[in-house]
């Protein structure tokens, strides 16, 4: 039996090793199971032990800004935030300012934070499925990279405002298009009590015998995590990206680029250990490879208040330095005064108010 101490070191272990994509299953003797996650590796501890983690970090569990898979003690976080509880802030937006092959200038730029759906079993055979916004066209779409569909959209889901991803009505089999008209995505966590929607999403595809010449789409079957994904804001071409669930996690500059168009990792690095949502940046020393590419990814953030009343106001930004009375410009236009390590909560103005401002200074 392992010991309890022992058991909880391995409740710690899986969470913030992101291991909590596991099952329980039975080993055939009283009062054991075996924990088992997608490395491969099984520990047996006691059903009692393995029960005994069944509350998630954090006051209110994940500090109100995740999901909490109970059975393993480990909190999926929503975009923007990080930590084993989800108490840290993790950037919002991303530049990339340095890219040396010519055929990737068109990269560079902000990123804007942007959630998706990672498939789970990401990192496991070697392809890359997700479900992501696609804000050019309004709509949800299902996508493995390398895919034999059109631009890598093997399902479009059409939304007019952005919500969760539609659970029926998705277009596919280009260019002699079809409607699936039954559900298709399903919602893991709805009906559970005390779940939050929205954080698991299952796709369940069955092929139409009567319509010939599709590719198999049913490798997109299964099941999906929200994770987070940085989209380039001018064109939505290129998009920064977890692609495993290991501990130290695999991040990819992905484009859509190549006749025909194909979504493709372009650039990759390790994110810290034990991290799972925060990229890693070369202003935090880590290196993208291939190194002579010489990739410059940092973060940044955006300004609360209208670009131009921040625009009136930084002259000041370095007054706010100095006098408390100021303060709330260097908290309202993080990005003009360079204050992107103060909270994106810290400011306490609407954009409105800012408007109102600029109006009365002119």
């Amino acid at each position: 039996m392992v010991a309890a101490s022992a058991a909880a070191a391995l409740g710690v272990r899986f969470a913030l090793f992101a291991l909590v994509l596991t099952s329980l299953e039975s080993t055939g003797r009283a009062g054991k199971v075996k924990l088992r996650n997608f490395t491969g590796n099984t520990i047996e501890v006691t059903k009692s032990d393995a029960a005994s983690t069944s509350t998630c970090p954090g006051s209110p569990p994940c500090s109100g800004r995740g999901s909490c898979d109970a059975r393993n003690s480990f909190c999926w976080c929503d975009p923007g935030f990080a930590g084993q509880d989800c108490s840290q802030e993790a950037p919002m937006y991303l530049n990339i300012t340095a890219i040396g092959p010519s055929d990737f200038q068109e990269a560079l730029g902000r990123y804007r934070l942007d959630g998706m759906y990672l498939a789970e079993n990401a990192g496991c055979d070697g392809k890359i499925r997700a479900i992501h916004w696609a804000e050019a066209t309004s709509g949800w779409v299902i996508s493995e990279f390398g895919s034999a569909c059109a631009d890598d959209v093997c399902f479009f889901g059409y939304q007019r405002t952005k919500s969760l991803p539609p659970a029926q009505g998705y277009v596919y089999g280009a260019p002699d298009f079809q409607v699936y008209v039954e559900q298709m995505v399903y919602d893991e966590d709805e009906g559970k009590p005390g779940a939050k929607p929205g954080y698991h999403l299952s796709v369940e595809y069955t092929p139409d015998p009567h319509v010939e010449g599709l590719p198999d789409l049913t490798v997109l079957n299964g099941r999906y995590v929200l994770q987070p994904r940085y989209v380039h804001e001018e064109t939505g071409k290129f998009a920064i990206m977890p692609v495993d669930f290991k501990s130290q996690r695999t991040w990819v500059l992905a484009g859509l680029v190549g006749v025909p168009r194909k979504w493709q990792v372009l650039e990759t690095s390790a994110g810290a250990n034990l991290d799972m949502y925060n990229v890693p940046t070369t202003e935090a020393s880590y290196l993208w490879q291939p190194i002579q590419d010489g990739l410059q990814v940092v973060a940044t953030c955006a300004d609360h208040l209208p670009a131009a009343a921040c625009s009136g106001l930084a002259g000041q930004c370095g007054f706010a330095r100095r006098q408390p009375s100021l303060a709330w410009v260097r908290d309202c236009c993080r990005s003009t005064c360079g204050s992107c390590e103060l909270s994106r909560t810290a400011c306490k103005m609407t954009p409105a108010q800012g408007s109102s401002l600029l109006a009365l200074s002119g």
